[in-house]
């Protein structure tokens, strides 16, 4: 067992986020068609709308770091060629009270990003703020009083970040996969975190959720693609570290996970595991392990999709209140609805062919949220082509 060693985040640096110039952020009013592919039902959004930024967008998410109750839209970009200003940086669009998102207003990191973020409140003053990967730890961007972000230095550890309160003390902890494996930084007061090990796994992505029923949260990973393989591994916190076991997909080598949700997308009340898979027809899947009542996640079921799903999440965008699933397919400028049904299961998917072209998107290039006060999900994409792209629900 590694030894746990406290770590102090480094005291507040002021962080002035910067204005966007007009040219970017703006909405691209071209059309990329709208509709539904063939066999599938209408579609539950509206038109895709395009917001421009000077660099590569790579990854996004929907929440209120703004202070005001209305959750904004966070995008990450990666380096710009160009030499564009726009590279690097986290820009947030602000909902505004008429449900139209503000230009972006972007921020800068204290090291070269790895585009991925999480967000979580970092110290217990009730605001959430937002944790990067960067080159040497990770990031914060603590939200200040008046809805700004400001940077309070660098925690140890790095990888893909996702927060859960993993200790069941109230506060949220994070967890990063990265390339030495799976870490635990446990949050304590005042903003410190503790790092410990979970794994020296490598995955490709992790999620959290109690998915075996004890009340508590575990950590859902699955090898990344360049690793091969098909399970889904589960890490449950014991009183003396971490057992791993390993659930079946229904899909087999040489096929890999290309995203993981945790979600109850079975509607009985218990997180469920969603992985998507494959290249073309017929490789192109969505699996569901579903939770059973005894703690255990059951094989599979798995539920054919168009053409390289890669990021999935979960909500409600049917307006039924069942959550979802919602996937991205890389090189088809489409999206993928699965609505849940009431009795278990998944419908068949809705086809979205209104998206900008891009080859491939991110694990955390899809998030799903309510970012125009009509409390109903909408999807936001982060497109390496053209930006942020906008599908917002039929309200």
């Amino acid at each position: 067992m590694r030894l746990r060693r406290t770590v102090v985040a480094a005291s507040a640096l002021a962080l002035v986020g910067s204005a966007v110039p007009a040219a970017y952020g703006a909405a691209d009013t071209r059309s990329y068609g709208h509709g539904a592919g063939a066999g599938s039902a209408a579609s539950p959004f509206q038109p895709a709308v395009v917001f421009r930024v000077g660099a590569p967008a790579r990854t996004v998410d929907v929440a209120d770091v703004t202070g005001d109750g209305r959750d904004d839209v966070l995008l990450m970009t990666g380096y710009a060629s160009s030499g564009s200003d726009d590279g690097d940086k986290l820009f947030v669009f602000a909902q505004r009270p008429d449900g139209t998102l503000a230009a972006p207003v972007r921020y800068p990191t204290d090291a070269v990003p790895k585009a991925f973020f999480t967000v979580l409140d970092t110290n217990g003053d009730g605001r959430q703020d937002i944790a990067i990967n960067v080159v040497g730890g990770i990031n914060v961007l603590r939200q200040t009083a008046s809805g700004t972000l400001e940077s309070a230095g660098l925690l140890p550890g790095g990888g893909i970040p996702v927060a859960g309160d993993m200790d069941g003390d109230g506060d949220s902890d994070l967890v990063a996969a990265g390339d030495s494996g799976i870490t635990l930084l446990t949050q304590g007061t005042g903003g410190t975190f503790t790092p410990t090990s979970i794994s020296t796994d490598v995955v490709g992505e992790v999620e959290v959720g109690d998915v075996d029923g004890d009340g508590r949260p575990e950590v859902v990973g699955a090898p990344p693609p360049y690793l091969g393989g098909a399970p889904i591994y589960v890490y449950h916190a014991t009183g003396s570290g971490w057992t791993r076991t390993t659930h079946a997909t229904g899909m087999s080598s040489p096929l890999t996970v290309r995203g993981i949700e945790v979600a109850d997308v079975s509607g009985d009340g218990r997180a469920d595991v969603v992985a998507t898979f494959g290249d073309n027809k017929p490789s192109s899947q969505v699996s569901v392990l579903v939770q059973t009542p005894d703690g255990d996640l059951d094989a599979g079921v798995l539920y054919p999709v168009w053409d390289i799903p890669e990021p999935v999440e979960a909500a409600d965008v049917t307006g039924d209140s069942l959550l979802d699933v919602v996937t991205v397919h890389g090189g088809w400028s489409a999206l993928s609805v699965l609505p849940q049904t009431g009795d278990g299961r998944l419908d068949a998917p809705i086809r979205i062919e209104d998206l900008p072209y891009a080859s491939s998107y991110t694990v955390h290039g899809l998030a799903l949220g309510d970012i125009n006060g009509d409390r109903r999900a909408d999807a936001v994409v982060a497109d390496y082509n053209s930006g942020l792209v906008v599908l917002r629900t039929n309200g």
